[in-house]
């Protein structure tokens, strides 16, 4: 039920950070897409590293990816600011 919240919650989130209407549903149709695919990753991860080893495994590529995410919008301000407003 939360996912749905989520999933219905997004594209007004993506447009406040300045996307086009289309460009965020483009984003939620590609998560939509994408769960499926992740969840089948997420299974054949856990299937041969094992549960502890997988948890360990993906909580730190979200982690990276976060790192990554929260650089890429310093980055943005700094040479176009007010690019986020």
């Amino acid at each position: 039920m939360s996912l749905y919240g989520l999933v219905a919650w997004l594209p007004t989130f993506f447009v406040k950070e300045g996307l086009t209407i289309v460009q965020s549903l483009g984003f939620v149709l590609l998560m939509s897409f994408g769960a499926p695919a992740g969840a089948v990753v997420g299974y054949l991860v856990t299937d041969r590293l094992g549960r502890r080893n997988g948890i360990v495994l993906f909580s730190l590529v979200t982690i990276l990816l976060g790192f990554v995410y929260v650089r890429r919008i310093a980055f943005t301000e700094r040479r176009y600011p007010g690019a986020a407003d």
